[in-house]
Parts: C-alpha cells; sequence; structure tokens
C-alpha cells in the first residue's frame, strides 16, 4: 500500500537522520519514492565530493 501522502517531495525535505529513522522503522513508507530520493542525494553528495577533489587537484 502506497501512503498517499508521502511523495518525492515529501522525502526530499526530510533531514538524513529522518531518512535513516524510515528506513528503519518502515512504516507507512513509499518505497520507490523514498529509494529515488536517497539516490538523488547520493548523486548530490557525490557531485560535491568530486568537485572538491578536482579543485584540489
Amino acid at each position: 500500500m502506497t501512503p498517499l501522502n508521502k511523495d518525492r517531495d515529501y522525502y526530499r525535505m526530510l533531514s538524513t537522520s529522518e531518512l535513516e529513522q524510515l528506513t528503519h522503522y518502515g512504516k507507512d513508507v513509499d518505497w520507490r519514492e523514498l529509494a529515488i530520493a536517497l539516490a538523488e542525494r547520493l548523486a548530490d553528495i557525490r557531485d560535491e565530493v568530486c568537485a572538491e577533489v578536482t579543485e584540489r587537484a
């Protein structure tokens, strides 16, 4: 069952610790939307790290 009010934008606005709690307890989670939001967050972090490494080189 997909929660009606928890879309990708909802998951994007949560803090990392809140996302960790959601994945741990798994209650009323739209796993597809959560996975996409987490993948976007990881891509942003990867891009930041790559940019920082490139600046140092």
